[in-house]
């Protein structure tokens, strides 16, 4: 089943979540946030998006 993103109610659907630190440590040891410029996602799913 997807999402409608144009849909008003679900504009902020995957913006407002907040994940655990782990899992921002764990992407901090393997890549160099402060130097991304451009992201692709890749998977499938939910996923986990927040700003640091």
């Amino acid at each position: 089943m997807g999402i409608n993103f144009h849909d008003g109610k679900n504009r902020h659907t995957y913006t407002t979540r907040i994940a655990n630190d782990s899992w921002m440590e764990a992407v901090k040891k393997i890549v160099s946030i402060e130097k991304v410029t451009n992201a692709a996602d890749i998977g499938c799913g939910g996923g986990i998006y927040v700003r640091l």
